[in-house]
């Protein structure tokens, strides 16, 4: 499965839900891998900070471009991979639409952020008419603040776009912030806290929604028809003579039947005389 978190706007979060993510994944056993398309490379200056023997996702940069080619090599030993995005370029996203089983677009609550992804949801669409459906693609409300109703109104608005919105927001907290500087989730850091009960509860939406998806994607086993019984063959006796026997074949048969033995007898002649 290759989750893909895309916006072409910076400063969305995307890094953020990227990280934690890829790591609530990881903890409930799950092979993942991070790939890092992005020109900044955040999340390779994340895995800087970590050490050698932090745990977290291992994480790969790559350039846009190659994707098509270097991601199925990759993603063959992960059980899921999870792209960070670039940002600021069409033409990279629509790449990565390409490759994608399922597309992630976090959304702050301002009307900017709401402008910025009309033209990814019409590339996602235009991708799913030739596709069958695919890549499933939903929006996350993204540093939401607490005790405003913008995270609300953007919602309502997203809806324009034809796509669903998550029922998980992430929220602007601070936890966030201190995890993405020290390398690691706020599950790591904050187990009990309220931005780790976030991040796998919108993991459980995920894991939900993308079998969902899955499960309506998939055709309808149609039964197979009853195999209709041959009707019995009746076999008449046969009778003494080869004459009366001959009359049951119909006129061809016999005239071939005959032209052979004709052309066998003389053949046999021919070649007792040559003897």
């Amino acid at each position: 499965m290759v989750i893909a978190v895309l916006n072409p706007k910076g400063g969305c979060g995307k890094s953020t839900l990227t990280t934690n993510l890829a790591r609530a994944l990881q903890l409930t056993g799950r092979a993942v891998l991070i790939v890092d398309t992005d020109s900044q490379g955040t999340l390779r200056d994340w895995q800087a900070m970590q050490g050698d023997a932090s745990g977290m996702p291992p994480v790969i940069g790559l350039d846009v471009k190659r994707l098509h080619t270097d991601l199925p090599l990759l993603a063959a030993e992960y059980d899921t991979v999870v792209i960070d995005g670039t940002a600021k370029m069409m033409q990279g996203l629509g790449l990565t639409v390409k490759v994608a089983d399922a597309i992630l677009v976090p959304v702050q609550p301002s009307a900017a952020d709401l402008w910025a992804v009309s033209g990814l949801a019409e590339l996602i669409h235009t991708r799913r008419k030739i596709q069958d459906g695919l890549p499933k693609a939903a929006f996350v409300i993204s540093r939401q603040i607490a005790g405003s109703r913008l995270a609300e109104q953007i919602q309502e608005a997203l809806t324009d776009y034809q796509l669903p919105v998550l029922d998980t927001r992430i929220s602007q907290r601070v936890a966030y912030t201190e995890a993405l500087a020290q390398g690691v989730s706020v599950i790591d850091i904050e187990p009990e806290g309220r931005a780790a009960d976030e991040i796998r509860t919108l993991m459980d939406e995920v894991i939900a929604w993308v079998d969902e998806e899955a499960l309506a994607l998939e055709p309808t086993p149609q039964p197979k028809p009853a195999r209709q019984p041959e009707p019995a063959r009746v076999v008449e006796p046969c009778q003494a003579s080869a004459e009366t026997a001959m009359v049951r074949w119909d006129p061809d048969t016999a005239a071939r039947n005959q032209r052979n033995y004709t052309h066998f007898v003389a053949f046999k002649a021919y070649d007792s005389s040559a003897a």
